[in-house]
């Protein structure tokens, strides 16, 4: 039983992992682990192994904890609404069951565009932050792509080989 669980927790491990670190990805991360956990959870409810489901039960109390702190900050769901693929669409589908969730997450949401829509963006300091972001960060294809952008002289330029 209980490896079966851990099985399927390294089958998906690139979820713990994200796929990009992105802020997009811990909400969904979240549903995914009590969902898994709910399977255990109802699956071995009446197992005579009371401790294995104990535990389930500990591990759901757990990660309830944790998704109830990103209450804290209307971030998370913002940065799922503002995602292209997934925008409101996910929060509602997932949260259909509590309305009361989704109310409270577009009012968190409205709050914190209304904060961040006025304020003044210094753009020179942005681009330089952003430029000195990429000179450490930069991989091949970052300087491949810059190299590609970058302006040579002339737009008819072409290739030597041509």
């Amino acid at each position: 039983m209980f490896q079966f669980l851990l099985n399927s927790i390294a089958d998906n491990s690139y979820i713990f992992l994200g796929k990009c670190g992105a802020l997009w990805e811990v909400l969904p991360t979240l549903e995914w682990l009590l969902s898994e956990i709910k399977i255990f959870a109802e699956r071995y409810q009446h197992d005579e192994m009371s401790h294995f489901y104990h535990d389930v039960q500990l591990g759901w109390e757990k990660l309830d904890e944790y998704y109830s702190l990103t209450d804290d900050s209307p971030a998370y769901v913002a940065s799922i609404c503002l995602h292209p693929r997934y925008k409101w669409k996910w929060i509602e589908k997932k949260w259909a069951h509590r309305p009361d969730w989704i109310e409270a997450a577009k009012l968190g949401v409205e709050n914190l565009w209304e904060e961040y829509k006025i304020m003044e963006i210094d753009v020179d300091a942005d681009r330089q932050l952003t430029s000195q972001k990429r000179r450490r960060e930069a991989t091949r294809l970052d300087s491949f792509i810059e190299n590609d952008m970058t302006d040579s002289g002339s737009d008819d330029e072409v290739s030597q080989d041509d």
